[in-house]
């Protein structure tokens, strides 16, 4: 039985101690939207008509993820930051309305 030998040069990161997942979302949310794009595509091609929020997809996301944020993230453009911000606003009255 041989042994398999890993060659990616991974470093892994510690997960934070409190991670905050509003922090992250905007830190990543280019990424986010980048990913959130390419499942409802493949959802669009399977005929699936149902979707998750952003939200419930950037929740998915994010308890997967190792919770990291990374020095080497660009910021976001201006007009992306400004949407985020809207979209935080209605997010977080629609939570509270619950």
């Amino acid at each position: 039985m041989s042994k398999h030998v890993c060659v990616r040069k991974h470093i892994p990161h510690p997960t934070p101690i409190n991670p905050n997942h509003h922090y992250w979302e905007r830190t990543y949310l280019q990424h986010i939207l980048d990913l959130e794009n390419i499942f409802l595509n493949g959802l669009q091609q399977l005929d699936i008509t149902q979707y998750p929020s952003f939200h419930d997809f950037s929740c998915f996301i994010f308890e997967y993820s190792s919770k990291y944020i990374t020095d080497l993230v660009d910021p976001l453009p201006p007009a992306l930051d400004e949407k985020y911000l809207e979209y935080t606003i209605k997010r977080d009255s629609i939570i509270n309305n619950k």
